[in-house]
């Protein structure tokens, strides 16, 4: 590998990654993060009985919630689950990075830091994912623990330490079905065609496949019988039919792989040529839209069942795990279509097509409520001041609550998006505000505006 290409690809991975470890230093509580240390006195257990009762099934996403600092009479050291997380992030990956093939240590660095960066550079919303607790525990969590159980899938295929891979696969699906019920039909799905190619391949029946299977229909048991699910579905209700649910499924789908997945696409093929990549995958794969097909099937179950469950647009944290989901398979279908079709262009291409990616994503508004690229995003919270700011904005809000009861603060102004997901609002009944003033020992607090 060229040491030029090397050095370059480090410090490009670099730019995108720091910002993000960066802004963590000034991540605070937001959102509903406070309403989880609400009756922290009580035992973890009785707590989790709770929620499972009255708010939702997610045993594994509460868990890390009435755990964290809050819950210990703190507000600091949120930026440390953002840390924690993209360094999960990263052994994921190099885990299945070597599932593929990819032995030469050094590429393996780079590529991996690579994927962090292409998800970090197209992810919906950067504050759902590594900034809010609640999301990043929720979704990016169990995304990440996505990628280690379909490592453990694969080597249990391959008969790779069968026992250990199986314990790890169970584990995995144990958090996964904790947090995400998108994420356990996905892995149901998966385990299902492995154990039908397993069997097809071998002539024998594979338990390893048949336990984790009893497993994930275990969790959806768990997950339907919840009181918890029937309540928090009761919230929002619109009327849609299922023509209605599809065809705005449908635009989901597009809508990510339109703006999105080509680019992730197109980066992943660069990010092949610049280090000149070989992975033991293409010959195992002989028709690529098989892949293609596959995650889009996936995506479109995903956009129906959670659509038709909260009978709107799912929020941007779901898109940010069907993209995640997504961007697995881009990686393989990029490498297949790279090295069967694209290997031998020559570099003028490679030059135009990183050229053209630079300008679409730079200068095309990313959604419907941030025209800024997540990049810019990152860098203009940073050098604007607004960051800092913020925390000057916060620490100076907490010394006015030291001395009231019944607080009304001011509003938070020039607001980092990157990291600020929702502040208190001007209404004290709001249970944010509520929360928030239960957890500072006051009787309510309230904005200014």
């Amino acid at each position: 590998m060229n040491k030029n290409n090397f050095g370059l690809l480090f410090l490009v991975n670099l730019i995108v990654i720091l910002p993000v470890l960066y802004l963590s230093i000034y991540n605070y509580p937001s959102s509903d993060d406070f309403s989880y240390a609400i009756d922290s006195h009580k035992g973890f257990m009785e707590r989790q009985i709770w929620h499972y009762n009255n708010w939702g099934s997610r045993y594994m996403a509460t868990a890390f919630l009435i755990t964290s600092p809050l819950n210990f009479g703190s507000d600091q050291y949120f930026g440390l689950y953002t840390f924690a997380f993209i360094m999960l992030f990263y052994f994921a990956n190099h885990r299945i990075l070597k599932d593929v093939g990819m032995e030469d240590k050094r590429k393996r660095f780079v590529v991996n830091l690579s994927i962090i960066s292409v998800y970090t550079l197209l992810q919906t919303s950067l504050v759902e994912n590594y900034f809010w607790l609640a999301g990043s525990a929720t979704y990016f969590l169990p995304s990440i623990l996505f990628i280690f159980y379909i490592s453990c899938l694969k080597r249990i295929f391959s008969h790779q330490k069968v026992l250990l891979n199986s314990f790890f696969a169970i584990n995995s699906m144990l958090i996964i079905g904790g947090c995400s019920e998108l994420l356990v039909g996905f892995s149901g799905i998966i385990t299902g065609i492995l154990f039908i190619f397993y069997f097809i391949k071998n002539k024998k029946i594979n338990y390893s496949y048949i336990i984790l299977i009893l497993l994930i229909i275990g969790l959806f048991l768990f997950v339907y019988l919840s009181p918890g699910n029937e309540v928090r579905g009761q919230i929002q209700k619109a009327e849609l039919s299922l023509m209605d649910v599809a065809f705005m499924s449908i635009n989901k789908v597009v809508v990510i792989n339109i703006r999105y997945l080509v680019v992730g696409f197109i980066l992943f093929v660069l990010l092949f040529k610049t280090l000149n990549v070989r992975l033991t995958i293409n010959n195992k794969i002989k028709h690529p839209i098989y892949i293609f097909v596959f995650y889009n099937f996936l995506l479109f179950i995903g956009s129906f069942i959670t659509i038709y469950k909260l009978t709107y647009y799912y929020p941007p944290r779901v898109e940010n795990l069907l993209l995640f989901v997504s961007l697995i398979f881009i990686f393989l279908l990029s490498y297949i279509f790279y090295e069967r079709y694209f290997v031998n262009l020559k570099n003028i291409y490679y030059f135009i097509s990183g050229v053209a990616v630079c300008l679409v994503y730079f200068c095309i508004p990313k959604n419907s409520f941030q025209r800024e690229s997540n990049l810019q995003l990152l860098y203009s919270d940073i050098f604007s001041g607004r960051a800092k700011e913020y925390m000057e904005q916060i620490n100076e809000r907490k010394q006015l609550i030291k001395h009231c009861d019944e607080c009304t603060v001011p509003a938070i102004k020039n607001a980092p998006r990157s990291i600020l997901f929702k502040d208190i609002t001007s209404d004290k009944h709001h249970y944010i505000n509520t929360s928030a003033a239960h957890f500072y020992q006051i009787k309510s607090i309230k904005t200014d505006e």
